[in-house]
């Protein structure tokens, strides 16, 4: 497949060093013996046993870096079988789509055990982005000061702390992550700043999971029981994805922008600790009201709050 006419300048702003990451996750080798501080040269074994060769430039600066990214596209086409343009977007960084769009990007790569695997299951990838979507909402709140688990979150954090999934990319399996924008379709400096302000608590949180158990438990008890619960189901939605992960942020803040790797193990051992520590917590709150009834097969109640009669 081939789209012609791509932007050379566009391709001029292109990370070198993240394209090598996008190869390398997707089955290409460097022949080291071939390479030079300025290029890399990489091999791609078709199923046919033939052989692909790329020529990835190392320094932007060269006269003909743009013109060298663009052969490097076209044969990624080729053997990959996708449109150029889809491959362009695929090895740009979070940072350089942020820029473009003006809008945060979080990229967040699963990478299978198995490098062939390229599908997730519906149901798993589901329950992943809810879990990150109530995990945003929670950070949300406790920076907004309503960082208990009990009561209703107000319309206006969740109108704010929204986000979507506005494309995938390749490299096992790739989500990319904004704020939602409004009914108008625009994004206003509140939203922007709500979920720069979110994502940046996530890389600390993730961070210091991986790092130290005393300033995980000191973070969850900052972040409130909301996050604390919130997180928790994320990690869980994680294990049972069983990948290592990678997690890119660019902004549209120049000063704002973070990455990275967040292996299975690492996933393991932070759902331990979080786990032990909901369990230590465990949640209460008080109901004033009169019981209505019961569904002992659904295991609910259904209870009238004396003072608004809900």
């Amino acid at each position: 497949m081939k789209t012609p006419n791509l932007d050379l300048e566009d391709l001029q702003l292109i990370d070198p060093h993240k394209t090598l990451q996008y190869l390398r996750s997707n089955k290409w080798l460097e022949i080291e013996s071939k390479s030079t501080e300025e290029y890399l040269i990489l091999k791609h074994s078709i199923q046919d046993k033939k052989e692909a060769y790329i020529l990835l430039p190392l320094d932007s600066t060269i006269p003909d870096f743009a013109s060298r990214i663009y052969d490097l596209i076209k044969v990624i086409s080729i053997v990959e079988n996708r449109s150029q343009s889809d491959v362009l977007n695929s090895i740009k960084s979070a940072k350089e789509l942020a820029e473009e769009i003006d809008r945060d990007i979080l990229n967040f790569k699963l990478k299978f055990k198995d490098s062939t695997q390229r599908e997730v299951l519906a149901a798993q990838l589901g329950e992943l982005l809810i879990s990150f979507q109530n995990l945003i909402v929670g950070i949300t709140c406790s920076q907004m000061g309503v960082p208990n688990i009990a009561g209703r979150i107000p319309n206006s954090i969740l109108e704010k702390s929204r986000v979507s999934v506005v494309g995938t990319f390749e490299g096992s399996f790739g989500l990319r992550i904004a704020p939602t924008p409004s009914s108008t379709g625009q994004l206003d400096i509140l939203q922007k700043t709500v979920v720069r302000q979110a994502f940046e608590e996530l890389f600390y949180l993730l961070k210091v999971s991986k790092d130290d158990k005393n300033f995980l438990k000191q973070t969850l008890v900052k972040l409130g029981k909301r996050s604390t619960s919130s997180y928790r189901n994320f990690l869980v939605a994680l294990y049972k994805m069983k990948t290592d992960n990678t997690l890119e942020w660019g902004s549209s803040d120049k000063t704002s922008g973070d990455s990275l790797e967040f292996t299975y193990q690492a996933v393991a051992k932070a759902l331990a600790i979080v786990s032990d520590e909901v369990s230590e917590k465990p949640i209460e709150f008080e109901i004033c009201g009169r019981w209505i009834g019961g569904n002992k097969r659904q295991k609910n109640f259904e209870i009238k709050d004396d003072q608004n009669e809900k």
